[in-house]
């Protein structure tokens, strides 16, 4: 990812975090209450919410980004969807990640010099 794309994409999440939210706000106000109403007021706030958040934090998860592998990245990600679907995964997601996120620290100080 290059830096001149980075304030443009930060810009535009916070745009679309605000959106998100205003529509939340605006099915609330202005929504018949009904059960599909509600849902959807509750999904974009919730989303807008999630939005909010990365746009707050968009610096550091560039700089994460620059030092986790795109493998470790997939299965944090993969885990934590699975501990999500299926808690009692847990007890074995959660050691097992610990591991190969060990391991792959360890992997830094135990290549061969160039």
């Amino acid at each position: 990812m290059t830096r001149t794309h980075s304030p443009l994409r930060r810009h535009l999440i916070g745009i679309l975090s605000l959106a998100a939210l205003l529509g939340a706000g605006a099915a609330r106000w202005w929504g018949n209450g009904d059960a599909q109403t509600t849902f959807a007021s509750s999904i974009s706030l919730r989303l807008g919410i999630m939005l909010g958040t990365i746009w707050l934090a968009y610096p550091q998860l560039q700089s994460l980004a620059a030092h986790v592998s795109p493998t470790g990245l997939l299965l944090t990600v993969a885990g934590l969807l699975i501990v999500v679907i299926r808690p009692r995964a847990a007890l074995w997601i959660v050691p097992l990640l610990v591991v190969v996120g060990v391991l792959g620290w360890l992997r830094r100080f135990l290549k061969r010099p160039p």
